[in-house]
């Protein structure tokens, strides 16, 4: 068993980080979780090339960048942080009649005054898409995450989602694919209304093409994705098939686990 910190935090993504920063600032001993084996959390994992447009003081930052200072920040009071270790319980427990708790992971037990969940949306792992074989296909041509823009260079690219990472590759991918398609299965999107407002302009424009109420229902090739099928869903009229020539398609948003068994943020 670890010694006791006044503060333990579950999580070291961007609140985590900043969590320890405060916690330094305020001469509180503290130390970090994580299931991870790095900091930053989705930032890091998912997308560390994408440019983040919201955060005070920043007009634009690479996610990297981003979680690069933190961590220095961060670090500066010298807390420790364990990482590639998944928390599995919480133990509450009293020292010297005040409250006091052991967080459990699958390595060791930490004792603590205080636990501070950063969690963020919890576990995450990739959605798949719902074709047959789907598995086949990574590292041929199909991919769930973006970790250098420049492996699409050049490249035709099909986008399958509605949400901000689907929106934020076709817009940060201009200039660098020779082309971009996005499908989704409906006319509404989940990502943020500026960024919908650049695609719809980037559409205008010529520059990428956008199609509502499109699924991927099949993908064919050898070695590598050499072609890929769609159709309408049923909510539009018709119900017609147009293959897609694209190399490369990037997967919807990671679905994630229930946030209780998580320690990324």
């Amino acid at each position: 068993m670890q010694d006791v910190k006044d503060i333990t935090i579950i999580g070291a993504g961007p609140t985590g980080l900043f969590g320890a920063f405060y916690a330094g600032m305020r001469g509180a001993s503290c130390r970090l979780i994580d299931n991870l084996d790095q900091v930053g959390g989705q930032l890091t994992a998912l997308y560390p090339e994408k440019y983040i447009f919201d955060v005070a003081g920043f007009p634009k930052v690479l996610s990297k960048d981003l979680v690069k200072g933190m961590a220095e920040q961060a670090f500066q009071f010298k807390q420790p942080v364990h990482l590639g270790e998944n928390v599995t319980g919480l133990k509450r427990d009293s020292e010297n009649g005040k409250p006091a708790f052991t967080v459990v992971t699958d390595k060791d037990e930490y004792p603590s005054r205080t636990v501070l969940i950063a969690g963020g949306i919890g576990a995450f792992t990739p959605r798949k898409l719902p074709l047959k074989d789907v598995d086949r296909w990574y590292g041929k041509g199909l991919h769930d995450r973006v970790l250098d823009p420049k492996a699409f260079s050049g490249k035709r690219v099909l986008l399958v989602g509605g949400g901000d990472s689907a929106f934020d590759w076709a817009v940060n991918l201009q200039g660098i694919a020779r082309s971009i398609v996005m499908i989704h299965r409906r006319d509404g999107f989940r990502a943020h209304a500026a960024t919908v407002r650049q695609v719809q302009e980037l559409c205008a424009a010529g520059k990428m093409e956008l199609r509502t109420f499109w699924e991927l229902k099949m993908i064919h090739g050898d070695e590598r994705i050499e072609r890929s099928g769609g159709s309408t869903s049923r909510r539009a009229r018709s119900r017609s098939r147009r293959p897609w020539r694209p190399i490369c398609r990037v997967c919807s948003p990671p679905a994630t686990s229930p946030p209780i068994r998580a320690s990324s943020s």
